[in-house]
């Protein structure tokens, strides 16, 4: 579930009605020092001066920027010792603008970056503007109250365990801080390379991708990675994989299904239709990328990446398709990254004969899906036992395509019935492992991977 901040959250008053991220004291305890949630993806609340009450959220992911940014539409014209990395950020200077809105408020947007690095001993200053998403938290366009004013506040809350998930998933989080096992298998250290983590902040996911692929996988390479987000809320956590690359489908119940389908739209207009990507299997040592883009007469063209990354046929390549659409991406050609992929949001009551319907209304019933999220959708005070039919659902997915790889990211709390959940699942026909794969203690948040039999 998803959206304003349980990281940091704060209230706004009248004068200055967009509260913006900050880190707080709370970074000191993350693992890795891993930026507080907030401030990670650029978080800002949106509130009625008037009201008080939030109208919208706004974020952005890192590395990610507006498509009329790219200088560098040809690679063979690309320098690279004049583009700057993410990892290489220095000083990051954020100018506001106000924006005066119809009913007199007001609010602070934040209008573009001055980012400022070093190369070869000169300093290089680049503006770019960040691909923002706006969501609205409101029912109508002119409602007073939020979606989830109340008792049903959870949805229009940020959870620090989405953004958690979506690093895990991008390579961006720290060698997990516990050992984790797999077949049989424990280990810390030897799935991933520390020194990776503590030169650039990320660290090389494809590794756990070897670990945890225990049988050859049927699935072709043609497509982008598949990901069915469960439990969404305002979808934030798909919608930024949908930035790096994915295609995705987003699911919660019918009643916010306006809502939800209103912020795909409005923040994602052109990406709903079907995707001209392929992706070529050349050898197992390498493959070619095919993206497309318009050239200066509107005409789709495509240009071929060639990737030289250790790929063996039979691997899956779930969290390794968005390494390398993330990543190749952003150092390559950022502004192709997500032009083919494809989002949308679909209603879905949790059950296997919800997950069926779902799956035949997207032509999916053979092929299922590559990845399955859900983000604290399980808390008892909250959601009662609704887990029992959340497992249910995963368990009728993992039926549909063994190597999904499920990935259920949970913050603890009292009483709240992830042990049971996960118990639970455990015991699911169709599953075949499930593994703890990250622990944050200062936040208490688990990620745990499930794969099917």
């Amino acid at each position: 579930m998803t959206a304003t901040s349980d990281c940091d959250h704060r209230e706004g008053v009248a004068k200055d009605v967009t509260v913006t991220a900050s880190d707080d004291d709370e970074d000191d305890n993350d693992s890795g020092s891993v930026d507080s949630c907030e401030a990670y993806i650029n978080f800002e609340s949106i509130r009625n001066a008037r009201s008080m009450l939030e109208e919208s959220i706004s974020f952005s992911w890192p590395g990610i920027y507006d498509d009329d940014d790219d200088d560098y539409d040809d690679y063979d014209d690309y320098d690279e010792e004049k583009e700057w990395e993410d990892d290489d950020i220095g000083e990051e200077d954020v100018q506001c603008e106000d924006i005066d809105d119809a009913d007199g408020g007001g609010t602070t947007m934040i209008k573009s970056a001055t980012a400022t690095t070093t190369t070869g001993g000169k300093r290089n200053e680049r503006r770019r503007t960040p691909r923002k998403i706006v969501l609205s938290t409101l029912l109508e366009e002119y409602d007073l109250a939020p979606l989830f004013d109340g008792a049903t506040w959870a949805g229009t809350r940020l959870w620090a365990a989405a953004i958690r998930a979506v690093q895990y998933l991008s390579g961006r989080l720290p060698p997990p801080i516990i050992p984790v096992t797999y077949n049989n298998m424990t280990s810390t250290t030897s799935f991933t390379n520390a020194s990776k983590w503590e030169g650039t902040g990320e660290y090389d996911a494809i590794d756990i991708v070897r670990m945890m692929t225990s049988s050859s996988s049927s699935r072709t390479t043609t497509k982008s990675t598949s990901v069915l987000e469960l439990g969404c809320g305002l979808g934030v956590p798909g919608m930024i994989l949908h930035l790096l690359g994915c295609d995705v489908v987003l699911t919660d119940q019918s009643d916010i299904l306006s809502q939800l389908e209103k912020n795909v739209a409005s923040n994602f207009p052109e990406r709903r239709s079907s995707s001209h990507r392929r992706i070529n299997a050349t050898s197992s040592s390498s493959m070619t990328m095919t993206t497309p883009h318009e050239n200066d007469g509107g005409v789709d063209i495509h240009d071929d990446i060639d990737i030289d990354i250790d790929i063996d046929n039979d691997e899956s390549r779930l969290r390794r398709s968005i390494l390398q659409r993330g990543r190749i991406g952003r150092r390559r050609r950022r502004r192709r990254r997500h032009d083919d992929a494809t989002i949308r949001a679909m209603p879905l009551s949790w059950s296997r004969d919800g997950a069926m319907r779902l799956l035949e209304d997207l032509d999916r019933t053979d092929i299922g899906f590559d990845i399955v999220l859900n983000c604290d959708c399980v808390y008892e005070p909250l959601y009662g036992k609704s887990w029992h039919l959340l497992n249910e659902t995963i368990d009728e997915l993992l039926r549909i395509n063994p190597s999904c790889l499920v990935v259920s990211s949970m913050e603890r709390r009292v009483a709240d019935g992830i042990d049971d959940f996960i118990d639970e699942m455990r015991k699911m026909t169709n599953v075949g492992g499930v593994e703890k794969v990250w622990y944050e203690e200062g936040r208490q948040i688990e990620i745990y991977v499930t794969r099917g039999r």
